[in-house]
């Protein structure tokens, strides 16, 4: 199906749940008005949703996955939950129409770290004698989430993250804290002056990406890391037939498995993610090449 035309399923009452196949490109004015449906997800194909298309219906949520996807005006009603891209157009949609109540939710994980984690060094007296004592600010993180910092004398296991980064030869400080309602966590710590440490900083993961900063005092770098596992829909970090069979559970009955399902085992909107290992959009394809991989037919998900 490409289109869905004006007032298609309006006042079908009884519609509770809308399964939108990837490719649709458009729905139309009215297209599920006053229907019964609570949750939707909008593929990335999807580049218009006319006038009220979902107006006077019990709808919760929506996905948009389509960044630029152009939003008629009350194509949803008031306290929907919008989740898309930043500076989206959904962005935009709820940012002009405050007075709807309208709640946006973000499908890319924000930034984990807004600074740099930054040293400084200060003087500090002890009961015995005055030393260094050095302390580490990671500002700014998302506020109240977690960081580790890994301090070590071997600049190369740092670097390369290597398995052997705790040993006990190597490290030299480990420390976790949670980020104040401001975004900072400070480590402090006194150091050997006859030692070069290197540092790591490991954030708490934000929509499976977690961000690392690497390396000495004076050359920090931060990079991004998905911890995402292709395929896993259940969210046990395995891929296996489970993960399949929920992929066809939540197809089948969305009102017990999908997102929104009332079984404690429904797919979870990172699963639903996950799940998508073709980026077609959730199919039973996807299950099928879930199979073919766990049966060594393929030898990639993605």
């Amino acid at each position: 199906m490409k289109t869905i035309g004006n007032s298609a399923y309006e006042l079908c009452q009884n519609l509770q749940s809308v399964f939108l196949n990837y490719g649709l490109t458009q729905i139309g004015e009215s297209a599920f008005a006053n229907t019964a449906v609570k949750s939707i997800y909008v593929p990335s194909t999807v580049k218009t949703i006319g006038t009220g298309a979902f107006a006077e219906t019990s709808l919760k949520r929506i996905i948009i996955r389509n960044p630029n996807c152009k939003l008629e005006e009350d194509f949803v009603p008031e306290n929907t939950i919008i989740y898309g891209y930043r500076d989206s157009s959904a962005y935009q949609y709820v940012k002009k129409h405050s007075r709807q109540n309208l709640k946006f939710i973000a499908l890319d994980p924000e930034p984990i770290f807004t600074q740099t984690p930054s040293i400084t060094t200060t003087s500090a007296n002890t009961t015995t004698s005055t030393t260094t004592l050095t302390t580490i600010v990671t500002a700014k993180l998302t506020p109240e989430k977690e960081c580790v910092m890994i301090a070590v004398n071997d600049a190369v296991s740092v670097d390369n993250a290597k398995n052997d980064i705790l040993n006990s030869q190597d490290l030299r400080f480990f420390d976790q804290k949670t980020a104040d309602d401001n975004g900072v966590a400070t480590f402090s710590y006194i150091p050997n002056t006859d030692e070069n440490w290197s540092f790591m900083f490991i954030s708490e993961a934000i929509e499976d990406m977690v961000q690392i900063t690497v390396g000495t005092i004076n050359d920090l770098k931060t990079s991004s890391k998905s911890i995402a596992i292709s395929g896993d829909a259940n969210g046990d970090g395995e891929v296996d037939m489970s993960d399949a069979v929920l992929i066809m559970q939540a197809m089948a009955n969305p009102n017990k498995y999908g997102i929104n399902g009332t079984d404690p085992r429904h797919i979870s909107e990172n699963g639903f993610r996950h799940a998508d290992v073709d980026g077609n959009g959730l199919t039973v394809n996807d299950a099928q090449r879930i199979q073919l991989y766990l049966l060594g037919n393929i030898s990639i998900l993605g």
